[in-house]
């Protein structure tokens, strides 16, 4: 069966070109000012058995019309163009919003039952696509937002999402490069946006932004220069809840398992 819900090839030529400017560092004094469209929300939760699922996008532009276009995939941020079959049906696919409106997408699942014990992610794009520039060197952008959408089995629902029982914490080394893993034993996705290491009634910030996906293991290195030799520690996370928010959690570093 072909994958649902493709984008034409004008997506994704949009994002290359989008790709390349910014990794070039280009300023472009005569790019308009447009791109005003923008997401209620920074993450959709699809809980199984509804109906549909509405996003809200509003066209900040007071002046003009935007045309958006919206698709879902199932790859992750590093293959930003990855397409398989997705089981979701977006209405309207494409849509144009008049200055300073408003538009709902609505969608649906039309698949086949997924994994009922673990949530499954996918990811929602949206597409603005630019106005004819009216001027002969005027460059135009396509700028796309990617936001994560989950669905969640009914054998989830009436659970805790971010139950800090459910994820743990040990060193995997004390030797340098320090090393520490995670694991989540639950069955949602925790985005873990910051996090520092407690130690001797210090505190220690260090670059650890991820994302632990349902019985995920995974191990981080740590710089010498972040943390002491490694003693009796805690770690403070910060996760992206399921309203976009921030939910702030502490866990012992343990030895083992």
């Amino acid at each position: 069966m072909p994958p649902l819900n493709r984008p034409p090839s004008a997506g994704a030529l949009g994002s290359r070109i989008l790709q390349c400017c910014v990794a070039a560092g280009v300023l472009w004094a005569g790019v308009p000012a447009w791109g005003g469209v923008y997401l209620e929300s920074t993450r959709v939760i699809y809980q199984e058995g509804q109906r549909d699922v509405a996003l809200k996008l509003t066209n900040a532009d007071k002046a003009q019309t935007a045309l958006v276009q919206l698709w879902m995939d199932d790859g992750g941020l590093d293959a930003p163009e990855v397409q398989g079959h997705v089981p979701f049906l977006i209405n309207p696919p494409m849509a144009k919003i008049e200055a300073g409106k408003s538009q709902l997408a609505r969608i649906a699942f039309i698949g086949e039952q997924l994994d009922p014990a673990h949530e499954s992610l996918y990811w929602l794009n949206v597409l603005e696509i630019p106005p004819k520039s009216t001027g002969g060197s005027q460059l135009s952008f396509a700028i796309r937002s990617r936001i994560k959408f989950f669905y969640r089995p009914k054998a989830l629902l009436a659970l805790e999402p971010f139950n800090p029982e459910k994820l743990q914490w040990r060193w995997k080394s004390k030797t340098l490069p320090l090393q520490i893993e995670a694991r989540n034993t639950s069955a949602f996705h925790w985005t873990i946006n910051t996090a520092a290491l407690l130690i001797a009634s210090q505190e220690y910030p260090i670059n650890l932004s991820a994302m632990l996906k349902p019985q995920q293991s995974l191990g981080f290195s740590l710089r010498e220069a972040d943390v002491p030799l490694a003693g009796p520690a805690r770690i403070r996370i910060s996760v992206i809840n399921d309203y976009g928010g921030e939910s702030k959690f502490e866990f012992e570093v343990k030895d083992a398992w």
